[in-house]
């Protein structure tokens, strides 16, 4: 099972049940993975004894079919994105506001 080591911890009882081993990183390279970069070496390799924990989105973008949703530990697993930027950057508009909202702020 490849993935994001964070992702990995958050569904390790699910990987424990099914004696899944897991990988955080691409064989023969150092660079660790994200969810969806683990997703894109999946749908590149198309063998069928290796998968990947990612969002259905990522799966959807890299032709991954979905084998199994609600893996994680807690249902309460909440992933949280953060956007950073020079702060001499010109920030797209309404994205500030965007992002607000997503965060449940007004």
């Amino acid at each position: 099972m490849y993935s994001k080591g964070e992702a990995l911890v958050q569904c390790s009882k699910f990987l424990d049940r099914h004696g899944l081993r897991r990988s955080a990183a691409i064989p023969d390279s150092k660079a660790p993975l994200s969810t969806s970069g683990a997703a894109r070496y999946v749908a590149d390799r198309r063998v069928p004894y290796i998968s990947a924990i990612c969002s259905e989105e990522a799966a959807v973008h890299y032709g991954v079919p979905v084998v199994r949703r609600n893996i994680a530990d807690s249902p309460d697993n909440r992933t949280k994105f953060h956007a950073y930027a020079r702060a001499d950057a010109r920030i797209p508009e309404g994205f500030a506001e965007a992002a607000r909202r997503a965060a449940g702020g007004k």
